[in-house]
């Protein structure tokens, strides 16, 4: 069978060494690997605010010239964007608009995403995927803590401490780096967030964190997609309603 490439995008540069680890597993995981692999040249995206506009110019501009630079690359079927669900805000009328509020919702933000990627072929041409990590991408690893016993730290900090308890709520953490730099100790997100990433185990982040769940759910759409000979986005709702006529 035919494997396909899947570009992914993510947010800063500890992001970019570990998100391509965890997608890979997470495909291997669900049998996707056979009709998906990830594009080892990752793409570093701005954080929301940035990556949508604000309302001195059209929103989506950053967003959808970095969906082009992906599709120049050959045999694309899907792009998939994981970043931090942090944001406080989104500066921009037309979200306002829409929502009735400019506080940043993950739900409304990837499914504007979405509706924004549409207009150049999303789900028509090729798939593409939003998935926002809540609060942090280190919330994951704060709920998989208990795994990471005995792991070795960059830079000779040591080891991870055995007996480590995870948060009732990771995702309700605001700052989950400190909270995790705290509880394992000396973490750095540039050294260090591949290395724990690797120990991740799926089944105690999926128990604390929705968003972990949204993860897989947007990879295992992406994989039927490719098996289906189709093309998604996703989430699927439009944020806006479609055009009449």
């Amino acid at each position: 069978m035919t494997r396909n490439r899947l570009v992914l995008m993510v947010e800063g540069e500890g992001d970019a060494a570990a998100v391509p680890n965890l997608v890979n597993r997470l495909l291997t995981d669900l049998g996707g690997d056979e009709v998906l692999f990830v594009d080892p040249h990752v793409i570093k995206q701005a954080k929301v605010p940035t990556l949508v506009g604000r309302s001195s110019r059209p929103p989506m501009e950053w967003w959808t010239r970095q969906l082009g630079n992906a599709l120049k690359r050959p045999d694309v079927a899907a792009v998939l964007l994981v970043t931090d669900g942090d944001a406080g805000r989104v500066d921009h009328a037309e979200y306002r608009n829409q929502f009735g509020t400019d506080r940043f919702c993950a739900c409304h933000a990837a499914r504007w995403l979405a509706d924004a990627a549409r207009t150049i072929g999303g789900g028509v041409n090729f798939s593409v995927a939003i998935v926002f990590a809540m609060q942090e991408y280190e919330a994951w690893l704060l709920a998989s803590v208990a795994s990471f016993a005995g792991a070795e730290l960059s830079r000779g900090k040591g080891f991870v401490a055995p007996g480590l308890d995870a948060p009732a709520e990771p995702e309700s953490i605001r700052g989950a780096k400190k909270a995790l730099q705290e509880m394992v100790g000396a973490y750095a997100e540039i050294n260090d967030q591949l290395m724990l990433t690797r120990y991740i185990d799926f089944q105690l982040v999926g128990q604390k964190c929705p968003s972990f769940l949204r993860l897989k759910r947007a990879i295992q759409q992406l994989v039927d997609a490719v098996r289906a000979g189709t093309h998604i986005t996703s989430p699927s709702n439009p944020a806006t309603p479609p055009p009449v006529g």
